[in-house]
Parts: C-alpha cells; sequence; structure tokens
C-alpha cells in the first residue's frame, strides 16, 4: 500500500512496523500531501503526523499510526 501511494519527489529515509503500528520517516516538499495520499488507501488510513519541520525549502516528517493488514 505504501509503494502504490507514495509520490514522486519525496524519500523515505526509515521506517518500521511493529504489531499493526506503522511509521515512516523522510522528506519532500509537502508532508501533508504525502499523508493525504498514503490516507486514501485504506490499510493506511490510521497515519497520522507524528512531526514535520521545514528543512531548507523542504519538510522533513514521520508518519506514525495502526495500519492494516497488507
Amino acid at each position: 500500500s505504501v509503494s502504490r501511494r507514495w509520490k514522486a519527489g519525496y524519500s523515505l529515509e526509515k521506517w518500521s512496523l511493529k504489531a499493526g503500528r506503522l511509521r515512516l520517516e523522510g522528506w519532500g516538499p509537502d508532508a501533508l500531501a504525502l499523508l493525504a495520499s498514503l490516507r486514501a488507501e485504506s490499510t493506511l488510513a490510521g497515519l497520522e503526523l507524528a512531526s514535520r519541520k521545514d528543512e531548507e525549502g523542504f519538510e522533513s516528517f514521520a508518519f506514525e499510526g495502526r495500519v492494516g493488514d497488507d
């Protein structure tokens, strides 16, 4: 599900999945636009913005939340 909804131009630096809880860390031009794209997938709808900060025109971010099986 993540790979189907991941937008071009964003970098995934780290991810973890433990007990149905997914955490994604990366950077790109607009974290909220990427989060909206990911949440459009029903199995990823539980993702929330855990952190976001601007770094030289890009946003570094972390999303996390309980996800469905996929």
